[in-house]
């Protein structure tokens, strides 16, 4: 948070980090305006101490709602605080920081929203960085000693086959190490993962007769000078050293911040689905006009209904102009997503959206072509019929002669994709 924070509030700033001697951090907090902490049960923060003063603003980050926070694995009833992990939820805290920083000093707001574009422009490329570099770990699986890394297994569809220490958790259960050791040993995982700043007292016994790999996190930034740049070093860091460590060195490697994927990213071919009122649809319908295509399924509990706000909102702000293309949300969990499910869904978003199902064959068929990546992720102890979907992310855009132009990435915004349409439409670019 406070490196972001010296991103947004630029160099001159009065921007302080928390002292961990109490006397002191009350004597921060009497002078500040502002104090952004993680949340009141998080880090056994006093909600006495984070509201003293009564003209200070506190911002609690993980009550945000519009952040994706997710359960701690060891208790579901408290909030897993490493929300940093998925530089999505990087993306929206900047938003929002920015928003709260301007109505708290609107005198300077030019600075702030200029800070924010180069922040933001940043964050974004780090985020299509990491998105396709994740994309060659399917198959691989890791071994987590400390639960620091739940938000990537659903980001980038990391696989863990152990975790020893949940959060909150101080010693590891005898059975867990047990099965660790065995998935080491037998090579069903390849990569023993720690965090650095935390004691790992069975690290050795874990890795000692396996051909597993070490990797040393550092999740928290401990290694890294404070400042605007510590949040991408983390991240840069930790992706290098998770990819080392599962013997995945290609990727995203040292810089991490790739462009937009080029139009080899999908192949041309046929395919045949159903639309949501039940008509074929084949990739001869994709002619004629410009397409706009998203991948997800229903039951998503947050990127899909992300990802169709904001292509709700391109509609919106297209107008006239929206009349040019077509819009359409292809499922990837066609065993739940029916013709009838999908209209009902995609109609809370736009009218314009039309959603397409088929059998797994055929939505397997289309996947390939846009080469989407998905995975039905089952929990063994959970209804059967409740499960998740991993699957890629972005907005497909698709030409008049049905060839791929380009994909807009999951973090860009409405305002942003309409920008980059606008480009195309005018150059009727094919």
């Amino acid at each position: 948070m406070h490196s972001l924070l010296a991103g947004l509030m630029g160099e001159n700033a009065s921007l302080e980090l928390l002292s961990v001697e109490l006397d002191e951090r009350q004597a921060q907090l009497d002078k500040s305006d502002l104090f952004f902490r993680l949340d009141d049960d998080a880090y056994g923060e006093s909600a006495d101490t984070a509201q003293a003063g009564s003209s200070r603003q506190s911002i609690s980050v993980l009550r945000s709602e519009p952040l994706k926070v997710l359960p701690s694995r060891g208790n579901r009833d408290s909030p897993d605080p490493y929300f940093w992990m998925d530089s999505r939820n990087v993306l929206i805290l900047i938003a929002e920081m920015t928003s709260v920083l301007i109505n708290s000093d609107p005198a300077r707001a030019h600075v702030y929203r200029r800070n924010f574009n180069s922040l933001n422009a940043r964050a974004s490329r780090l985020d299509r960085g990491l998105e396709y570099g994740y994309r060659d770990l399917q198959g691989a699986s890791a071994v987590l000693y400390h639960d620091v890394l739940q938000y990537f297994e659903q980001a980038y569809a990391l696989k863990t086959s152990s975790v020893l220490l949940s959060s909150g958790q101080r010693e590891v259960d005898v059975a867990e190490l047990v099965q660790a050791r065995q998935q080491l040993l037998k090579g069903e995982a390849v990569c023993l993962l720690v965090d650095a700043s935390k004691p790992a007292a069975q690290q050795e016994l874990l890795l000692q007769g396996t051909d597993a790999r070490l990797g040393r996190l550092d999740v928290t930034g401990t290694s890294f000078p404070a400042g605007a740049d510590l949040y991408f070093e983390l991240m840069k860091y930790n992706t290098r050293e998770i990819k080392r460590c599962l013997g995945r060195e290609d990727g995203i490697g040292e810089d991490a911040e790739l462009p937009l994927a080029s139009n080899t990213e999908v192949k041309s071919g046929r395919f045949m689905l159903t639309d949501h009122d039940g008509n074929l649809f084949s990739d001869s319908d994709m002619r004629g006009n410009y397409h706009l295509v998203n991948f997800g399924y229903t039951y998503c509990p947050d990127i899909c209904p992300t990802s169709l706000m904001v292509l709700g909102r391109v509609i919106s702000l297209l107008g006239e102009r929206a009349e040019s293309l077509r819009y359409y949300f292809i499922t990837v969990d066609p065993g739940r997503d029916s013709a009838q499910r999908l209209k009902q869904y995609v109609s809370y978003f736009s009218p314009s959206l039309t959603g397409l199902t088929g059998s797994e064959a055929m939505i397997d068929r289309v996947a390939k072509r846009f080469k989407v990546k998905y995975e039905k992720q089952v929990d063994p102890s959970a209804d059967p019929d409740r499960y998740a979907v991993d699957h890629s992310t972005g907005i497909y855009l698709m030409a008049p002669d049905g060839e791929f132009v380009t994909r807009f990435a999951y973090s860009f915004s409405a305002e942003q994709i309409v920008e980059k349409l606008g480009a195309h439409l005018r150059s009727g670019d094919s």
